[in-house]
């Protein structure tokens, strides 16, 4: 039996992992800010992404500096 997942069901229940984490096309993925806790222990499987380097766009500005004035 397969089982399709749309976008709007990204968010499952444990007992949901626990049957269906191992399935073909399935992936789980833990999202933290630190990913130390990603080290100490996880789902079998499971992918760790850091939230402010993999997943947050920084926004990079240049600021002109106002041109010394002339005496």
């Amino acid at each position: 039996m397969s089982t399709t997942i749309t976008l709007t069901e990204v968010l499952v229940e444990t007992n949901w992992v626990s049957q269906h984490g191992n399935d073909e096309g399935i992936r789980l993925v833990k999202v933290d800010v630190d990913t130390a806790a990603y080290e100490q222990g996880h789902i079998p499987g499971a992918i760790a992404w850091n939230w402010t380097i993999q997943l947050c766009g920084a926004v990079q500005r240049d600021i002109i500096i106002k041109a010394p004035s002339r005496a």
